[in-house]
Parts: structure tokens; C-alpha cells; sequence
């Protein structure tokens, strides 16, 4: 489906600037009757997702599953807010201090493994939510040492 090859392509192309990307290792995308309802951009190094590089995806409507777990992503743009059908979004693993996440969709969030010294504000929606092992926890236990 062309369609298909246009997507991959252009969310290829948008994390071209990045270093040590390989999207060969693994299958970026899982289809469910030709709509992309997971995006995996795990374990890639990335430093920022920035506002260009989610309007290349052009069917980002429609993803239900995004991860971004294992990069080191410092912050997230607003517009991760325009996933409106998303309900499962993992950002365990990277340097966040600070999330607005206001998806109203959003079941699943898993912010484990970052730098966060308080909770960031949690949608009503979510069900399951994984914020273990904090910078602010990983700091209490070198103090006690």
C-alpha cells in the first residue's frame, strides 16, 4: 500500500538528522487494517522530538501506542497532545523533567526512569501508571550511603 511506504518514509526521513537511528533493527510500526497504531521509537538516542519532525506523520491521529522509551528526551513538544487517539504512551528511560501531557484518550503511562523531583500532573484517564525509580529517589539513596 502506498500509503503505507509514504508514512515510513517520511518518518525515516525526519529522524535522518539524528545519529546512531536504525529503524532496520526492529519493525517501527505496527499495522491493524492498514491504519499505523504503534509508532516504537525506542532505544535511538534522541534528544528531542521536535514539532517538525510529528507533523511528518501524517497519520499520528491515529496511533494508539507510542514509545519513546530508552533516548534522552529533556522535553516534549505540546504537540504530543495532538495523539488524540493514544492510550498508551511510554517515556520510561530517558531525562525528563517535565511533562504537560492533557490526552484525553490516555490510558497507560509509563515515565519511569527519569529526572522528574515531583509528579508531573496525570490525566484523569489513566489507569496504570509506572513513575518508579526517580532522579529524585536515585539521589535519596546516594545521600543515605
Amino acid at each position: 500500500h502506498n500509503s503505507d511506504v509514504t508514512v515510513e518514509q517520511s518518518v525515516k526521513s525526519s529522524f535522518k538528522k539524528y545519529k546512531k537511528i536504525i529503524l532496520h533493527k526492529k519493525n517501527v510500526f505496527q499495522r491493524e487494517d492498514d491504519k499505523i497504531v504503534e509508532l516504537d521509537v525506542s532505544g535511538r538516542e534522541l534528544e528531542e522530538i521536535s514539532q517538525e519532525m510529528l507533523e511528518k506523520i501524517p497519520l499520528y491521529l491515529k496511533i494508539r501506542t507510542l514509545n519513546m522509551s530508552k533516548n534522552k528526551l529533556r522535553k516534549l513538544p505540546v504537540e504530543i497532545n495532538s495523539f488524540t487517539k493514544l492510550r498508551q504512551l511510554t517515556l520510561f528511560d530517558n531525562k525528563l523533567s517535565y511533562i504537560n501531557i492533557t490526552i484525553k484518550s490516555l490510558e497507560v503511562l509509563n515515565i519511569g526512569q527519569n529526572e522528574f523531583l515531583v509528579l508531573p500532573d496525570i490525566p484523569p484517564t489513566i489507569v496504570s501508571l509506572n513513575a518508579d525509580r526517580s532522579e529524585e529517589r536515585r539521589v535519596g539513596k546516594e545521600c543515605r550511603s
